[in-house]
């Protein structure tokens, strides 16, 4: 099927264009208003296009390890939950025999 591009289109003449065009459209970094020509200019864009996902990619992973709990963690917090838990009942639950009290002995008066 015959191509037809308008002024302005990308040229997919080569399949270096067209790899060159994937990799930057991949790697969302767009094509600007300044990109290079050549064909050693695009081999180093692509280059470090992939280097700086790659980076990134480990950047999130690194992050999100930080955050992560180990299993000692995780079992301290489920105890602190359930202590929680635990102390607000034992709380309420006072509340609730103080407040019978009062009502019993403001019965008594």
């Amino acid at each position: 099927m015959p191509y037809f591009r308008a002024d302005g289109d990308p040229v997919f003449d080569s399949f270096f264009n067209s790899i060159w065009f994937t990799v930057i459209t991949i790697t969302t970094i767009g094509y600007g208003d300044i990109s290079p020509c050549t064909v050693i200019g695009r081999s180093i864009t692509i280059v470090l296009a992939l280097w700086g996902a790659l980076l990134l990619a480990l950047l999130v992973v690194t992050v999100s390890n930080i955050f992560n709990l180990n299993d000692n963690q995780k079992m301290a917090m489920r105890q602190v939950g359930i202590t929680k838990k635990a102390a607000e009942t034992i709380f309420t639950s006072l509340k609730y025999f103080i407040a019978k009290k009062k009502l019993h002995l403001l019965k008594l008066k």
